[in-house]
């Protein structure tokens, strides 16, 4: 409890600290790096929380910052980047959406833009189906000491949601055994630390194409994976 205490009251400061514009240039181009440091110490098990919190934080540090400010006006403040995909506006949740570009910062960041799979503007939904698998694929491609679509699997396996359909749709595809993920995807899930994600791996295995497994094998750098790959290769064909 005081872990999740601190954890929300350094999140509570750095979106206060991002969304400070006594400088007319930070209204134009505000600076969230705080805020991405501060997300990516949070975990997936709570993201609707950490959401909520979000949204509201930014909403009362604007209110604020009009009250404090005469010429201050919310619809002047630049791009929030990836802190607006939890935006109260929807225009501002759709316009981030369309504007990410590369990886995603962190694996937190990277479950926000896919929960907006299932956001409730229509407009913001699209926009989520367009980002999420650029964005996954830059995002294997970036880090690669480790996926941030193994952590997100394992986010979005157990949502209370009655749309997570689109959600497993979009996966299906970025997932597919042509994507360039799919081998990157295989090794994290492997050895990751949840079973469920480890079961997840060999069924993955047994779809994929011969080609990717083989280049999985070959490429790992760590012998247990490569045993492990091989063995249940081998044993679901």
């Amino acid at each position: 409890m005081l872990l999740q205490d601190s954890l929300q009251q350094e999140l509570i400061e750095s979106i206060k600290k991002s969304l400070t514009f006594d400088v007319l240039y930070q209204r134009i181009r505000p600076d969230i790096s705080t805020f991405i440091s501060t997300t990516s110490t949070l975990s997936l098990k709570s993201l609707d929380y950490w959401e909520r919190l979000i949204r509201g934080e930014i909403s009362y540090s604007l209110q604020t910052s009009s009250s404090k400010h005469n010429s201050f006006e919310s619809h002047q403040v630049g791009s929030l980047r990836c802190m607006d995909i939890c935006n109260a506006d929807g225009f501002r949740r759709e316009r981030a959406l369309r504007t990410l570009s590369g990886g995603a910062p962190n694996s937190f960041l990277l479950a926000l833009v896919a929960r907006k799979l299932n956001d409730w503007v229509p407009q913001v939904r699209e926009a989520a189906r367009d980002a999420l698998s650029l964005i996954a694929e830059a995002s294997c491609e970036t880090n690669r000491k480790h996926s941030h679509i193994a952590d997100l699997y394992c986010a979005c396996t157990n949502l209370e949601c009655g749309h997570t359909f689109v959600m497993n749709a979009t996966f299906s595809h970025t997932l597919s055994p042509s994507a360039l993920t799919h081998s990157r995807l295989i090794k994290d899930l492997v050895d990751h630390i949840s079973p469920q994600e480890r079961e997840e791996a060999i069924r993955l295995l047994q779809v994929a194409h011969k080609e990717d497994v083989q280049q999985q094998v070959i490429s790992d750098a760590k012998p247990q994976i490569t045993r492990r790959v091989s063995k249940d290769y081998v044993a679901n064909r």
